[in-house]
């Protein structure tokens, strides 16, 4: 079985075919169990995680249109066990990320066996999970050897809930979720990357860390003054700074949320969109200014089934900027 890619996956996607051997989108983790864990039990958990979420058998392929594809390719994954020195894996941890071929797979299981502990590694491509899906996966796994809780069949799959994606976006939800984002976005800046300072013979990436002392109680003394959320708060405080590095008085950029819902909850895929998010700092009192932009959040996820890369391909935004 095999269908597109989302919206938000093709985005991963692409930014990881221009990365190349980029272990940025690797979703890591590991689960420590002590000397005594049975080792075949973690084994069968394996086995069983793999037959319940199809994207964990997944690859990703070009169909015949040339169009990347995530594909059900049926097989077999297992964990690989190795044997290592105590203290031993505090050295080599680094190591077991790697990147990927996505082409080949999208995730691996290792269990590492030190005489005091066994460490339980696995690594999973951002392209087929989010942080619910993390959860529920370690939920499931430490719920079987401990519990002996079976590990139950996804209901709704990836290639369902890609299915209802595609299908909304053909719907009347669809349309009017164009026309609220087209009134939204209409008047602001399309472009909110912050000016260029920095020249040099090529372009290069780097990053920049400033420490800032804040009274938190204050703040969070404000956000609920404002009767606002984290996200609106700090989203708010983000457009702002947009706003002075461009000497404008409105910003666009993406807010990452969560599409979560109780019918894909057990779903393993990336099911997050980025909502185009704008402020307008022409609002004079500050409360006010956070109580518009969390009642804008609160709306935009009513039409969630447009997201940004629609914003950009309709009406020209730039996306660079995600919250």
């Amino acid at each position: 079985m095999e269908i597109l890619l989302t919206q938000s996956q093709t985005a991963i996607y692409a930014n990881e075919k221009l990365l190349r051997e980029s272990t940025a989108y690797n979703v890591p983790f590991v689960i420590t169990f002590d000397k005594t864990a049975d080792t075949e039990k973690l084994a069968k958990a394996v086995e069983k995680i793999v037959s319940a979420h199809p994207a964990l058998r997944c690859i990703i392929e070009n169909n015949s249109d040339g169009q990347p594809c995530l594909k059900d390719t049926e097989r077999k994954i297992t964990l690989e066990c190795h044997d290592i020195k105590a203290g031993e894996f505090e050295r080599i941890k680094k190591n077991l990320i790697r990147p990927f071929r996505l082409d080949e797979s999208l995730c691996r299981f290792e269990l590492y066996n030190a005489p005091d502990r066994k460490y339980f590694f696995f690594d999973i491509h951002h392209v087929i999970i989010d942080g619910p899906s993390l959860h529920s996966l370690c939920s499931e796994i430490v719920n079987y050897l401990n519990n002996n809780e079976d590990i139950q069949p996804e209901n709704y799959t990836v290639f369902d809930m890609t299915e209802d994606e595609y299908s909304l976006r053909e719907s009347e939800n669809y349309k009017n979720a164009q026309k609220y984002f087209s009134k939204l976005l209409e008047e602001g800046e399309t472009d909110c990357l912050p000016i260029r300072d920095v020249f040099g013979e090529k372009p290069e990436s780097s990053q920049i860390r400033i420490n800032l002392e804040t009274d938190n109680e204050k703040l969070h003394s404000l956000r609920r003054s404002a009767g606002v959320s984290d996200t609106a708060f700090f989203a708010s405080a983000l457009g702002l700074l947009l706003c002075e590095y461009n000497y404008s008085s409105t910003a666009v950029f993406s807010v990452v949320d969560s599409n979560r819902t109780p019918e894909n909850l057990r779903t393993l895929t990336l099911a997050v969109r980025d909502i185009p998010f704008t402020v307008n700092t022409s609002v004079p009192e500050i409360s006010a200014f956070l109580h518009a932009n969390q009642i804008q959040l609160e709306e935009s996820r009513k039409n969630i089934v447009f997201s940004m890369p629609d914003a950009i391909r309709e009406f020209g935004i730039d996306g660079g900027i995600i919250f």
